[in-house]
């Protein structure tokens, strides 16, 4: 199996993606919304609050098809870090706080992202849908884009062929950006979509593999396609 090359290897890329974590002192309230992608392309959201002391996290995560899953966890302001699972630990998370919160996840699936507001203030719509590669000819690259929007702030889970990515955009009432690492790192993607109610049609593009294509999707959360991924990219492959 290839491994993926992704901006949440380690911790430290965390924090190169998502700025300085010292944007909320210790003991200050926090709370936690956005989007979750696993390696089988299944979606959903993440929702957490702290407790007053803004140090134990409490909340769920709700997955295509299936009852929402009761999560808890912990937030230390001094480091940005966050850790939270599932009562029975088939789903486990630890990431970090920055302009928004991100990291990774040990879950049935495998492997899974999640990329969170810090303390949004409007609603958040969420879009999820499969991407495939055009360019160049015959490039058999499969994977899902999910984007969540909170005014003019976008996040982005990404899913596509041996790469795997979160990061932060902007948005408009009928667009959303995100562009995640650059030429110079391992991780060069960009993500373009036209939003039209609650659907969403776009492009991609891996810098660094060379290669580009289409998605689209709509307000639903992904459910798991095992056509999504090539053999190269799959569990167990």
């Amino acid at each position: 199996m290839t491994k993926p090359r992704s901006l949440l290897t380690a911790g430290a890329l965390v924090f190169l993606s998502m700025g300085c974590h010292d944007s909320l002192e210790e003991g200050a309230l926090l709370r936690l919304y956005g989007i979750y992608l696993d390696e089988s392309g299944l979606g959903g959201t993440i929702t957490l609050h702290s407790n007053p002391a803004g140090v134990e996290l409490a909340g769920e995560l709700l997955l295509a098809g299936q009852q929402a899953i009761p999560l808890t966890g912990s937030y230390r302001g001094s480091t940005g870090a966050i850790v939270f699972a599932s009562e029975d630990g088939s789903y486990e998370f630890e990431g970090g706080v920055g302009r928004y919160a991100a990291g990774t996840g040990a879950v049935p699936a495998g492997r899974a992202n999640f990329a969170l507001f810090v303390n949004p203030t409007l609603s958040t719509a969420t879009y999820c849908g499969p991407a495939s590669c055009t360019v160049p000819d015959g490039c058999p690259a499969l994977g899902t884009i999910q984007v969540a929007i909170n005014g003019s702030s976008a996040l982005l889970t990404y899913r596509v062929d041996e790469t795997e990515a979160v990061g932060s955009g902007s948005a408009s009432p009928t667009a959303v950006n995100v562009h995640v690492g650059s030429s110079a790192s391992t991780i060069d993607v960009t993500v373009h979509g036209d939003i039209a109610g609650d659907t969403v049609t776009g492009t991609w593009e891996d810098g660094l593999a060379g290669i580009s294509g289409t998605w689209d999707g709509n307000a639903s959360p992904c459910a798991t396609s095992p056509l999504r991924f090539t053999s190269a990219s799959s569990p167990g492959a």
